[in-house]
């Protein structure tokens, strides 16, 4: 087998998240073809997909010392710098990106998540809508990519209390993808439920019918949807009802997540550190973590 033949192969088992059979593969090519920039990127997101960050830093330092430009690469390098919490390498990374290529999406897009981390709402809101306006000029990208995107604007146009626009992009999101269910939980943090307002009670047939279509196969849906439908019900004052869709969200959220304190400490503990280093107000780090 040729060695196109074995890339193809892990970038198959990347895509599936097979990230153990990726790490394996990679580690034998990379003994005959140590200089291998492709492979030493794909062994990188294999650690990065396995939240192994400090490993899959390695690999894409090594992969940049053969391909010095390659702004994939170094997207890559910075997506795994900020889940470290180092966020003023990161910020330099993307920011290098976007001066070798101007449109490359998905440096806006995770520069933008950066922003949204240290509570900068009116930074992440313009390398969002400049990722939209990319969009709108690049046909090829995957629906999947541009919801991502919409989804996200929406997010910090709510978190900044720009609340018509966050309305207006979900529904552009629910233009590409209307089974969307976080958008639906969005908006229902958004929108107030009313008897008296037919727009409000149409959105919740939608949730239901998306809530009891999906028969339970996507956790994920279901959680999101249950804490929508919890707070559409609330808003009716139809507490039991509320409590028992409430009840089912938190309920499948555990059996799916579980609780880990000890790493989300660690996290606040990282969000603190950077923001110090960035010269934000204490005061404001504590509304943020909440400690």
């Amino acid at each position: 087998m040729d060695l196109i033949e074995r890339i193809k192969i892990l970038r198959n088992h990347l895509g599936a998240k097979n990230f153990k059979k990726v790490i394996e593969g990679s580690a034998k090519l990379l003994k005959k073809f140590p200089k291998n920039h492709y492979i030493l990127n794909l062994a990188g997101m294999a650690y990065q997909g396995s939240s192994n960050h400090e490993y899959s830093i390695q690999y894409f330092r090594e992969a940049l010392k053969y391909d010095p430009n390659n702004i994939a690469i170094m997207n890559n390098y910075a997506n795994s710098l900020k889940s470290l919490g180092k966020l003023e390498a990161s910020e330099e990374l993307y920011k290098k990106i976007l001066k070798l290529n101007p449109d490359y999406v998905n440096a806006y897009n995770n520069y933008a998540n950066l922003k949204t981390l240290i509570n900068d709402y009116e930074g992440a809101i313009k390398l969002y809508e400049k990722a939209v306006e990319i969009l709108k000029k690049t046909p090829n990208i995957p629906a999947t990519s541009r919801v991502g995107i919409l989804f996200s604007l929406a997010s910090a146009y709510q978190s900044n209390n720009k609340i018509e626009d966050a309305k207006k992009t979900i529904d552009k999101v629910f233009s590409i993808d209307p089974s969307h269910s976080a958008a639906h939980k969005l908006m229902s943090s958004i929108i107030k439920y009313k008897h008296e307002d037919k727009k409000t009670l149409d959105h919740i047939d939608k949730m239901e019918d998306l809530y009891n279509r999906d028969n339970h196969t996507n956790l994920e849906k279901k959680i999101d949807l249950s804490f929508a439908l919890g707070k559409a019900y609330e808003d009716l004052k139809d507490f039991k009802k509320s409590y028992e869709y409430l009840n089912i969200a938190n309920q499948l959220k555990f059996e799916k997540f579980g609780s880990n304190l000890e790493e989300e400490e660690k996290a606040i503990n990282n969000i603190i550190k950077n923001c110090i280093q960035l010269g934000i107000d204490l005061q404001l780090i504590k509304s943020i973590t909440g400690v």
